[in-house]
């Protein structure tokens, strides 16, 4: 993949998620009933299966206040019963203390990062008898956190999500102050009552949602005597946790309980028979879904950035995510939030001065300089007087050189602005009728590049937040050649 980029953090760290999808046809499948016919015809009934119930099952391993690793086996069942695995529930209390492992004063706002039920866990791999089927346990908070994100609407994150602990962050408010809703949300939930003015409850909170793995998606009951293995490791505190820049604590998240809820059913014996049959000579096949998670470190001012393959050749990613963010974030930091990242791209103007996504290099700031003294040159030429109206062979010679350098600070302007495209909307703002609206039109791009924000941090003698970047080319390559438009 190819990233052609202006100056980024020097911490910026792209992350890229893949998703691969199978589509499966099964046989002996056929089209829905007419929907009027529905209405004079039986229920349809599973004939699969006898009942189904849940199982609880613990941890093998000892669950203490610094726990990083975390296991689970689900023991081998006899016919005919089997597990149905897409369908497992977590369970988490998770509480939030000082490091003296005591509760957090009231008068501050502390809480967990968006989607804290799975945010918990750094990975989470898969074995089904002690074979892995994860090929990238690793980014498991981001491959949660979108999945969740991207799949449901607002009316699901505000219902059954809500149980995970999701509460949305505030657009271009997403770290821990009070101006995010969403972390005061996940924030309140920690406290009696989730009440703003309340303590904070000593036992924590719970969470409880579908276990995210590579069998989400597969509706098949894992065949009778098949064991599974869950292996979990912790998240850091400084990723998982999230406070206020004024808050001087630092804290910890404690797991004081977990426990995975899987259900089991009972195959009926005719299906149990001809799955017999069939196994030994045919392989069952499954329909799953792998997510991976590349971390590419980005270094600052590097204009262009080429990845080594990301995807061998037995891989064909369905969809690509493309996330930039800052890397103290991503190693942790619990004034930062890991997933404060845009969420679309865009070229108007009026976007980019609000989101000030541009951020200049020393170079790039000198060329601006350069051409503020010419367009106060151009101006001085052709504003005339009102004591000395320019007028006659003078005034034709001063129109002809501002012409001149009119067109100079158009080429120049273009050769390193990342919104110089052959668009008609970017055209358009230069097609004007005079010099005057040229310039206006020349200072007002110019305004949007620098951006009010980083304008006001150089007069305060402030360096503008380096977090701030314009991504102006992905393409993505197969072997060496390009796909798709840049």
């Amino acid at each position: 993949m190819r990233l052609n980029h202006f100056s980024v953090s020097p911490n910026a760290t792209f992350l890229i998620l893949s998703m691969g999808d199978t589509i499966e046809l099964e046989a002996g499948t056929q089209l829905a009933k007419d929907y009027v016919n529905g209405f004079f015809s039986a229920f349809p009934v599973d004939s699969r299966f006898t009942k189904i119930a849940y199982q609880k099952c613990k941890p093998n391993t000892g669950l203490e206040k610094d726990s990083q690793f975390i296991s689970f086996t689900l023991e081998k069942k006899d016919p005919p019963m089997c597990y149905m695995i897409a369908e497992t529930m977590l369970e988490c209390r998770v509480q939030i203390v000082k490091s003296d492992f005591t509760v957090p004063v009231k008068t501050v706002n502390v809480g967990p990062v968006n989607n804290p039920l799975h945010s918990l866990f750094e990975s989470v791999s898969m074995e089904l008898n002690l074979q892995s089927i994860t090929n990238s346990s690793g980014g498991y908070p981001y491959k949660a956190y979108l999945n969740n994100l991207l799949t449901f609407d607002a009316q699901v994150k505000t219902s059954t999500l809500e149980s995970q602990g999701w509460s949305t962050d505030t657009k271009d408010h997403m770290e821990g102050d009070t101006t995010n809703s969403g972390f005061l949300g996940r924030s309140y939930q920690m406290r009696k009552n989730v009440k703003s003015v309340n303590d904070y409850r000593p036992e924590g909170n719970s969470y409880i949602g579908l276990l995210f793995h590579e069998l989400s998606n597969c509706r098949k009951p894992l065949p009778p005597g098949v064991a599974v293995h869950f292996n979990f490791q912790r998240s850091s505190n400084d990723f998982y946790i999230m406070k206020s820049g004024l808050d001087n604590d630092n804290y910890k998240a404690v797991i004081s309980d977990i426990t995975l809820y899987v259900p089991v059913a009972h195959m009926q014996m005719a299906m149990l028979n001809e799955l017999n049959l069939k196994w030994p000579t045919e392989p069952i096949k499954y329909h799953s879904r792998r997510l991976v998670v590349h971390a590419l470190g980005i270094h600052r001012n590097k204009m262009d950035f080429i990845t080594s393959t990301l995807f061998v050749e037995s891989e064909n990613p369905v969809r690509v995510f493309l996330m930039i963010v800052e890397a103290s974030a991503l190693n942790g930091m619990q004034t930062k939030n890991p997933f404060s990242f845009y969420r679309k791209w865009t070229d108007t103007s009026s976007q980019l001065s609000n989101f000030h996504e541009f951020r200049e290099t020393s170079e790039l700031k000198s060329e601006m300089r350069q051409l503020k003294g010419m367009l106060e040159e151009v101006m001085s030429r052709i504003t005339p007087r009102a004591e000395e109206p320019i007028a006659g062979a003078s005034g034709l010679q001063a129109a002809g050189s501002a012409r001149s350098m009119i067109d100079r600070m158009k080429n120049k302007l273009s050769s390193f602005s990342p919104r110089r495209r052959s668009t008609a909307d970017t055209e358009s703002e230069f097609d004007v009728i005079s010099e005057q609206d040229e310039i206006a039109a020349m200072r007002r791009e110019l305004d949007v590049y620098e951006g009010r924000e980083h304008q006001a941090a150089a007069e305060e003698g402030v360096e503008a937040d380096p977090k701030y970047f314009w991504l102006t080319k992905c393409q993505l390559l197969l072997g060496e050649e390009p796909l798709g438009n840049t």
